[in-house]
């Protein structure tokens, strides 16, 4: 490889592995950030489901196997979830013990998932302990952001769930996007970095492959060779004038 090829695939080497670089730690630092803010929106919409459930009664009890709030019954109601999601968006429901009574979670085939288990490190939390639980917990396979509270009734037992939750994928839509976009717009960028350091290498090295000509023709015995010296002033043109200089005097000492 020619000297200026050398430095032109390096120059493009250093350019993209420092653009990798920069972009990556970027994109991961905003992934995390992202991550604890879509963990903290849980809270403000906890909130709103407490109080929307606050307005249907006092206290949460079981009667007749069914769960009330009030003189409400939340069993295949789907009031309460449905309006948090037109509120804040994101997934909502009730549990009845660990069982899903009202929920706007949808299975594949597009019914509501009532009936199906709370699992996983929410219901060792909820129900198990009586604690609440944020993080991440996946839904039917799926992965979410989620916030589960205990119920308890008038006795302080923990009797069912609240859960709001947002799908990990639809949060990070945006953020993929971006990561899409970045990477297209570096890519570009690189390539033309590399174009320009190339040419202005080729450019700054164009007289040094003439000088080698020169001295190759030289060696051959032909000292009627010159070489464009230009102004001299880099390092190229200065080698050229050296040359120059040498050739005239080679030719004055053979006359």
């Amino acid at each position: 490889m020619k000297i200026s090829s050398k430095l032109s695939t390096l120059t493009g080497i250093l350019l993209a592995l420092s653009v990798l670089i920069t972009s990556t730690i970027t994109l991961v630092i905003m992934y995390r950030e992202l991550s604890q803010q879509a963990v903290q929106m849980q809270e403000s919409r906890m909130k709103t489901f407490w109080e929307l459930a606050g307005q249907k009664g006092k206290e949460f009890s079981l009667t007749d196997g069914k769960l009330m709030i009030g003189d409400y019954p939340v069993n295949d109601n789907f009031e309460l979830p449905d309006k948090v999601k037109e509120i804040c968006g994101g997934t909502a429901t009730i549990f009845m013990g660990n069982t899903r009574v009202s929920t706007n979670v949808m299975k594949p085939d597009g019914s509501r998932a009532v009936g199906t288990k709370l699992q996983g490190a929410a219901f060792d939390a909820v129900i198990a302990q009586g604690n609440k639980y944020r993080g991440e917990a996946k839904i039917l396979g799926v992965p979410y952001y989620t916030a589960y509270d205990p119920i308890k009734n008038a006795q302080g037992e923990t009797i069912g769930v609240l859960y709001v939750g947002v799908k990990k994928s639809d949060y990070f839509t945006s953020f993929y996007r971006l990561v899409w976009i970045v990477a297209i717009v570096a890519l570009i960028c690189v390539a033309i970095a590399v174009a320009l350091s190339a040419w202005s290498v080729r450019s700054q090295l164009r007289g040094l492959g003439d000088v080698a000509h020169v001295m190759e023709d030289v060696a051959q015995g032909n000292l009627t060779v010159r070489l464009d010296a230009g102004s001299g002033t880099n390092e190229v043109e200065r080698v050229a004038v050296s040359v120059n200089t040498m050739l005239n005097d080679m030719g004055r000492a053979l006359r």
